[in-house]
Formats: C-alpha cells, sequence, structure tokens
C-alpha cells in the first residue's frame, strides 16, 4: 500500500487489490480473513472482487464490451440485486409482525399474567409497526 503525503491513511493501489482478489480466488485467504486483516469491509473486497472478474471476462470475449456496457450491465445487476433485497426485507417485517401477535395472542390466552410478560408485550410492540 502506498502511503498518502500528509495523512494517515493508506491508499489501495490497483495492483494491490489484484493481489487480494487473487489470493481470494486462489483459496489462499477468506474474504472474512482478507477485511479483518486490512481493515476492510466484506462488501468493499466482493467489490472489488465482482470488478474483477466482470474485466476478466469482458477481456476474454471475442468482442469485449466497451466501459459504458459493462458499467450498464453491472447496473443492471445492482438494480436487480437491490429488487431482490426489498423483497426479502417485505417478507421479514410480514413474519416479524405476525410472530409478535402470535406472542401476543398466547400471552392474553393465559390466566394469569406474570410481570415479566408485561414486560415483553412493552418490547414487542415497540418493534412491530403498524
Amino acid at each position: 500500500m502506498e502511503k498518502i503525503e500528509g495523512k494517515g491513511t493508506q491508499r489501495w493501489t490497483a495492483k494491490r487489490r489484484v493481489a487480494l482478489v487473487v489470493s481470494l480466488l486462489r483459496g489462499e485467504t477468506s474474504l472474512a480473513e482478507a477485511a479483518r486483516a486490512h481493515g476492510l469491509t466484506i462488501g468493499k473486497i466482493e467489490d472489488w472482487r465482482d470488478k474483477f472478474l466482470l474485466g476478466g471476462e469482458n477481456a476474454l470475449r471475442s468482442k469485449p464490451k466497451d466501459e459504458e456496457a459493462l458499467r450498464d450491465e453491472q447496473i443492471k445487476r445492482l438494480k436487480q440485486k437491490v429488487g431482490e433485497l426489498v423483497l426479502d426485507l417485505d417478507i421479514l417485517k410480514k413474519a416479524n409482525k405476525s410472530c409478535a401477535f402470535r406472542v401476543m395472542a398466547h400471552i392474553r390466552s393465559r390466566q394469569t399474567l406474570a410481570p415479566e410478560f408485561f414486560h415483553f408485550r412493552r418490547i414487542i410492540y415497540r418493534n412491530v409497526e403498524y
């Protein structure tokens, strides 16, 4: 890594990023280990890996795509991923809500309520969106 003049931070050059991605692809290190060892996020390293693989795939094409086409392809993939994550989030919200109502129905069905049930009910109602 190169030191940036006047700053205490380090900059990752393309050569260093390639070396890290290649070590991941060879199985020499895991994603989590690399992130921890270098103080990077897993998402950042995944982004580098995806760009590396996309560039390699494009280089091996008989008719390589230009940068704009590659960017459009990446935007399309990212939009698809965002859509999948939104659907996952909606499913989790619905599951959380139905689970909370089942717990509350169980608590209400009991003849005597212990104080811890009231505390649990406050926690559930605080976490449920209506």
